[in-house]
């Protein structure tokens, strides 16, 4: 699993290495290290990584503006800072856990306990995050009927008909969604919630019918995790 360090301390960067090498399940990090928030975007669109440890004060630089910019990554965030005061502007960007300097071992632990229980446990997932401007924008996931392609991004459409557009494209995105939520075709993600019924036709071809009645292709690979996933959500 890929992890990004954003510290600009060296010193501080390989102990937080040390201490995540000594958890449970610290052979299974590969960790990749940015002293700048230049580079750790230019990291960020090379590879995919699942949890980012976020120092604010980095040269000058404040460790808020990566979130800003990446508000909406497929990833978890944890703040590691001595600036205590700013933990409740951290957990207003969706980051799981604020941990104060100096680090210990038994409190990061914590961190990363909470980190594979929420990865486990995708269903914990209850908001997506979308940046607009200066400002963050939360969209809570019961509101979302599907989300289809918009050019390397998505466009989400809501229950109440508004449709948002998303910085993560479709492979993304899935990988933060609640398990009620299928991949219904390459182009097509569905809350399994709003599907009214599964219409098969001769030669193995179906689509989706949602409950206002709009009609959705389904791929014939994804048919029977679809069905499956359809009766569960009619229990």
């Amino acid at each position: 699993m890929n992890v990004l360090i954003l510290e600009d301390e060296k010193s501080s960067a390989l102990r937080l290495e040390r201490l995540l090498r000594k958890h449970s399940k610290g052979s299974e990090f590969k960790i990749y290290f940015a002293e700048k928030l230049s580079e750790a975007e230019n990291l960020i669109a090379q590879e995919n990584f699942e949890i980012l440890f976020l120092d604010l004060n980095l040269n000058k630089e404040d460790g808020f503006n990566l979130l800003k910019g990446l508000a909406t990554e497929s990833f978890y965030t944890i703040v590691i800072s001595a600036y205590s005061e700013r933990a409740i502007e951290a957990f207003e960007y969706g980051v799981i856990d604020f941990i104060p300097k100096p680090l210990f071992q038994e409190r990061l632990n914590k961190a990363l306990d909470r980190f594979f229980s929420l990865s486990r446990l995708n269903s914990q997932t209850r908001f997506l995050f979308l940046k607009r401007g200066n400002k963050i924008e939360s969209i809570s996931i019961h509101d979302i009927v599907y989300i289809q392609p918009a050019g390397h991004y998505s466009e989400i459409v809501l229950n109440n008909g508004r449709k948002k557009i998303h910085n993560l494209s479709l492979d993304k995105i899935i990988k933060i969604l609640p398990n009620n939520f299928e991949r219904t075709h390459r182009a097509y993600i569905v809350n399994m919630g709003f599907v009214k019924s599964i219409l098969s036709y001769a030669g193995s071809k179906y689509e989706i019918e949602l409950k206002d009645n709009t009609i959705l292709p389904l791929g014939r690979t994804f048919a029977k995790n679809v069905k499956k996933s359809f009766i569960i959500s009619q229990q």
